[in-house]
């Protein structure tokens, strides 16, 4: 006797479906959707990110800039 996974806690109505459909013994792959256009795309757009500059500012970065605001008496956001 195999025993269900307990995923009622985590996911909704229709994603419970999926899951159990996934796991019937008839299931089966379907064809990918993924045209050689659409790679080159995604493969396109993972370079370009990857040629971004990093948005992480060290920590003393920071705070000079909290020290500037508040000598400029600009208002702390959250």
């Amino acid at each position: 006797m195999k025993q269900e996974p307990r995923i009622g806690h985590f996911l909704d109505e229709e994603e419970e479906l999926i899951v159990k459909a996934i796991n019937k013994e008839d299931y089966a792959v379907g064809a990918s959707g993924l045209t050689p256009e659409r790679l080159q795309a995604l493969q396109a757009a993972a370079r370009n990110t990857m040629n971004e500059k990093p948005t992480h500012r060290p920590k003393s970065d920071l705070s000079r800039r909290k020290t500037k605001a508040m000598q400029e008496a600009i208002p702390r956001t959250r």
